[in-house]
């Protein structure tokens, strides 16, 4: 894509994730109170909040405010948008990973339970953000027109090129097998168990855990995405309209995805 499409994907993905984030964390504050929710379930604590855990609940706000900020920031290319996004990003990354490793400093065990896949998908799409803003840097004032390929294309030959835009768009394909399956299930006249019960029967068992697809789908969009943006160097105009409306349905698709998981 070219730099300034690149800019306005990267400032709008910013100001939603930044706007939910936000919502996340000031109705987690509202609802559970700051003094009135235990460190962990484990120890079925009841008492007040360290004050540690409280400062990190509204860093993390704090954040989420400076990571919308930072989006609007982007779209609108002041001189100081690029330094602020990377401290955004930066901090975000930080306030992901912070509470976690305080968690296991104060109790002595670290919270496994806390870190699993879901738990890397954020920071999984800090550091994506960061790559291309990155990237976008170096004509992000002055070349908008300039095409930029994700994670660059180097020497790779016309095929190989090729090769990575079918992957793309074969990839694409599960997300979007899984997703209109889950819809066509949902649409039959049975109970949510049931519907569960469906869906699984047409999934291999290895998907059958609760979060099982939604990761799948999620991996595979960001990963046709990725294929799709490298295999953006082709010069022919079909495979460009092709990976460009891979990468797009994928992003949709991701986001659709995770918010449901939110």
């Amino acid at each position: 894509m070219k730099t300034f499409q690149w800019i306005n994907l990267i400032g709008i993905l910013c100001i939603i994730f930044g706007a939910q984030a936000i919502i996340n964390g000031v109705m987690l504050f509202v609802m559970t109170g700051a003094s009135n929710w235990a460190i962990t379930q484990e120890q079925g604590g009841t008492g007040p909040q360290p004050v540690w855990l409280t400062i990190s609940v509204y860093f993390g706000i704090l954040v989420s405010i400076l990571y919308l900020v930072a989006g609007v920031s982007f779209l609108k290319k002041k001189a100081f948008s690029l330094r602020l996004m990377y401290t955004a990003l930066i901090l975000n990354l930080l306030a992901r990973f912070v509470p976690m490793l305080m968690i296991g400093f104060h109790t002595a065990v670290f919270p496994w339970q806390l870190f699993n896949i879901f738990s890397l998908m954020g920071p999984m799409i800090d550091v994506l953000l960061l790559i291309g803003v990155y990237q976008v840097s170096r004509y992000y004032y002055t070349d908008p027109d300039k095409y930029i390929y994700f994670l660059g294309a180097g020497t790779l030959s016309p095929s190989t090129l090729k090769l990575l835009s079918l992957i793309g768009s074969l990839v694409f394909l599960i997300p979007l097998f899984i997703f209109v399956l889950w819809f066509y299930v949902s649409s039959l006249d049975l109970s949510y168990p049931e519907n569960v019960a469906k869906f699984h029967s047409y999934l291999p068992p290895f998907l059958h855990t609760r979060f099982g697809s939604a990761y799948l789908s999620l991996f595979c969009g960001a990963s046709a995405f990725i294929f799709s943006s490298i295999g953006l160097k082709l010069a022919e105009k079909g495979w460009r309209k092709l990976n460009q409306a891979v990468m797009i349905s994928s992003m949709l698709l991701f986001l659709l995805i995770l918010f449901t998981l939110m």
